[in-house]
């Protein structure tokens, strides 16, 4: 009878737990990340296992997503303040991610090559669920010093894991950057046919422009860079690379118009003003 009574009342705190934090699971298992962490506002004890697990998954979850808020505020403080062992890989994890991050505004080799230290990614070092972004991150800095056939070997690894769309992409860019251009335009085809993200897809098109504006080919360079700006607009790069195709082609009237369109993207107005004035 006793033992009955122990396994009751064992259920009941079990199910108190799981009904307290079902609205966060049901959110984050939806990927509806900024309203599971909203959530957590109503939880009273924060001091728990429980509480401390879901906060650091949650903000760096939106921390990998690019919100600067949780990047530059709420990632360092949740690391700081979580305090449960258990948590030790999420929170050596978090710390690499906000090392990257500084890397990526010093655009410093010595900062890279730290990244690539520290990210030990072997059983227990990584939280499992962030594996494919621990290679992504790796992939990255190792591209970013220019190793990139170590760069490429990360990228798939994290593809494999999970089948992040901007993997590709950067591994477009180690081919090109070793001048395998056919494997370039491979992986930017696979790019432009399975992402939903038009400033990628956009991205993808303009340098498959680049890699026939290279060979010279500028017909065909023109129709990719005019393909890039019906997905994405607003980059000045597009618009200066499509001005310089109809230079290149011997049509100097709309060379000049989309020179404009490009300083106006920049804001640089004044020489906008002075292409628009004289022509």
């Amino acid at each position: 009878m006793d033992k009955k009574i122990v396994i009751i009342g064992i259920l009941v705190l079990f199910a108190a737990a799981c009904s307290k934090y079902g609205e966060f699971d049901g959110f984050y298992q939806g990927t509806k990340y900024i309203e599971a962490y909203n959530s957590l506002d109503k939880i009273t004890e924060k001091q728990t296992l429980d509480f401390e697990s879901r906060m650091i998954k949650v903000v760096l979850r939106l921390s990998l997503e690019g919100d600067m808020d949780f990047i530059t505020n709420k990632l360092a403080m949740v690391i700081s303040n979580t305090k449960s062992v258990s948590l030790s890989n999420y929170i050596r994890f978090g710390k690499v991610f906000l090392y990257y991050c500084e890397s990526e505004k010093r655009a410093d080799q010595k900062y890279y090559q730290e990244v690539t230290n520290l990210l030990k990614i072997v059983p227990g070092h990584v939280p499992d669920e962030f594996l494919a972004q621990a290679y992504q991150i790796k992939g990255i800095a190792n591209f970013k010093m220019g190793q990139f056939k170590t760069a490429i070997i990360d990228l798939e690894q994290s593809y494999k894991v999970f089948p992040l769309v901007d993997n590709l992409y950067f591994i477009s860019q180690c081919y090109y950057a070793m001048d395998d251009t056919d494997k370039a335009v491979e992986y930017l085809d696979k790019v432009i046919n399975i992402a939903n993200d038009e400033v990628l897809i956009s991205l993808a098109l303009y340098h498959k422009g680049e890699v026939f504006y290279d060979k010279d080919d500028y017909n065909t360079a023109l129709s990719f860079y005019l393909e890039a700006v019906k997905h994405y607009c607003n980059n000045s790069d597009y618009n200066y690379k499509i001005a310089k195709c109809f230079q290149k082609l011997g049509y100097e009237k709309i060379y000049s118009k989309f020179l404009k369109t490009c300083l106006r993207i920049d804001e640089n107005f004044a020489t906008a003003y002075f292409y628009l004035s004289i022509n």
